[in-house]
């Protein structure tokens, strides 16, 4: 499972955490019957970092590996908004943030199944809010 987090509180994320029927660990270990062992790609809770973490996020957006779901929590923003800065940037390249929103164009199209999860994900959430 590849978990991509853009725009948002993290809210999602921290959900997932509290859960208890059954438990994020429970999930994880391969301890549930009928249920097939999950690896989490997760920004956060993700074991590797940097370049490794980064390089799991690469080989499935070639197509390497078994298959994956892809989950994206936050609100994905409209990169031309953001000038000469930027928004939600998970890695870098050539020194530049790598937009969040690529991530989930690259890595859709290979998922077996894309969840958006919350409503920032679903439908901008507060993000999207209109400025008054």
């Amino acid at each position: 499972m590849i978990w991509i987090a853009s725009g948002g509180c993290d809210g999602c994320t921290m959900s997932v955490l509290g859960a208890a029927s059954p438990a994020i660990e429970d999930l994880l270990s391969g301890d549930l019957t009928d249920i097939p062992n999950i690896e989490l790609v997760h920004p956060v809770m993700s074991l590797e970092s940097g370049t490794r973490y980064l390089a799991s996020l690469e080989a499935a957006a070639r197509g390497e590996g078994d298959g994956f779901l892809l989950v994206v929590e936050g609100s994905l923003f409209d990169r031309r908004r953001a000038g000469e800065g930027s928004f939600s940037g998970l890695g870098e390249r050539h020194g530049q943030p790598i937009p969040a929103e690529e991530w989930v164009s690259r890595l859709a199209p290979r998922a077996q199944a894309v969840i958006a999860i919350g409503t920032c994900a679903t439908s901008g959430g507060i993000p999207a809010a209109q400025v008054m």
